[in-house]
């Protein structure tokens, strides 16, 4: 028992001695320390504001409005008589000021402005088979096509647009190549670009 006390005695005068390089050494340990805590600390802040960017856009998609146009045909006894051109909000959120452009050769028409509700459709254009539409069926022939353009904006404001290009098969009006695309430049949304 005197050995481990006389060693601990040698200990403490040997500190006391060196005291000066005791508190450098200490010194150095805790700016070490200091360090690691500080890159730990920033590296869980970048955490943080991703966290928070991706928990913005959750909230922003959940009522994200996606407009798409749609060919309702109409028979008769099973013969098809009339084509409708409808808008339809397969999103979650009202879609605000839709604003519509059909381009075909013989026929350029822009659509008013309509607030559609999630999961609703509204009729654009009537009797695209029949004149005076100006894409009747003596104006069109098989493999023409027709482009339709979407814009509209969702209840935060950011704008979007869809498009559609309509061929000519049959006789009939079908629907290939819908795009939806956000547009903007907050980059608010993650396919195609914002207006």
């Amino acid at each position: 028992m005197e050995d481990v006390v006389s060693w601990m005695g040698d200990v403490f005068d040997s500190l006391n001695d060196n005291s000066g390089a005791v508190q450098a050494i200490a010194t150095v340990v805790l700016v070490i320390v200091t360090f690691a805590y500080v890159l730990l600390t920033a590296k869980q802040a970048k955490a943080s504001v991703g966290m928070t960017e991706e928990m913005r856009e959750q909230r922003f998609d959940a009522l994200r409005p996606v407009v798409l146009p749609r060919i309702d045909v109409k028979s008769i006894n099973g013969s098809p008589f009339c084509e409708e051109l409808l808008l339809e909000n397969i999103g979650v959120g009202p879609a605000l000021d839709v604003q519509c452009n059909f381009t075909h050769p013989n026929l350029t028409q822009e659509g008013g402005r309509w607030a559609i509700g999630a999961g609703r459709t509204v009729k654009w254009m009537e009797n695209l088979r029949r004149e005076p539409a100006g894409v009747g069926e003596r104006d069109r022939h098989e493999n023409d096509t027709a482009q339709i353009s979407v814009s509209y904006r969702d209840v935060y404001g950011r704008r979007f647009s869809s498009g559609s290009v309509l061929v000519c098969k049959e006789g009939s009006w079908q629907v290939t190549n819908s795009s939806v695309e956000p547009s903007g430049a907050d980059g608010i949304g993650r396919v195609g670009s914002r207006q």
